[in-house]
């Protein structure tokens, strides 16, 4: 079993690992430049979707979100662009480098180890942003305030209604999923052993 005084010194390290990135994030320029690249990219995957759909990104000052979605179909360009406001810091910014806390912070794990699962592991979380982003447009196009395509009230609806709480509204939530794909990347089968292993007899 872990030890309590190894368990203390992970969520030490993985504590101050997390805070000093996310101060590094927010007094200079690497989060806004990873939003910038997070968007750019997503933005060239999105615009390829269809040909009709126009979705531009911008910059916004606000107390939680920094970035507002815009939209559009050159179908229908009586619905003029709207759109919604997302976060990138949280969503994007701050699911990374709590996976990067939490693969450096793991106290079994070799040098070999942890940078295969940084590698793994924040290509994933960039997957799973990306899906986010995608989600939240189509939400927009099918659910937003002037949407274009036509949700009606169904199980999937209700079900999309779910995802996009989750995902982009509960800002909390989105926090969970760097722990799932730690867990997923940075250990092995046998690093499990250690639960199911019995304490050995007393006499």
């Amino acid at each position: 079993m872990f030890q309590s005084k190894s368990i203390l010194l992970f969520g030490i390290k993985c504590t101050f690992i997390f805070l000093l990135l996310s101060l590094v994030g927010h007094h200079s320029s690497l989060g806004e430049k990873y939003a910038r690249t997070l968007l750019s990219s997503n933005n060239i995957f999105l615009k390829n979707i269809n040909e009709d759909e126009k979705i531009a990104f911008s910059k916004v000052e606000h107390k939680v979100f920094d970035t507002k979605i815009h939209i559009t179909n050159n179908k229908l360009k009586e619905v003029g662009w709207y759109g919604a406001k997302v976060s990138t810091w949280h969503i994007g910014y701050l699911s990374t480098i709590l996976l990067i806390a939490l693969v450096l912070s793991t106290p079994f794990a070799n040098i070999y180890q942890k940078v295969k699962a940084l590698v793994i592991g924040i290509v994933l979380i960039n997957i799973y942003v990306t899906f986010v982003l995608f989600f939240r447009v189509r939400y927009l196009f099918n659910k937003g305030e002037r949407a274009i395509g036509k949700f009606e009230p169904s199980f999937l609806s209700t079900v999309a209604d779910i995802i996009n709480y989750i995902t982009v509204t509960n800002i909390g939530l989105v926090m969970i999923m760097p722990v799932f794909v730690w867990l997923l990347v940075a250990f092995r089968k046998s690093d499990f052993d250690i639960f199911t292993q019995r304490p050995p007899k007393t006499s």
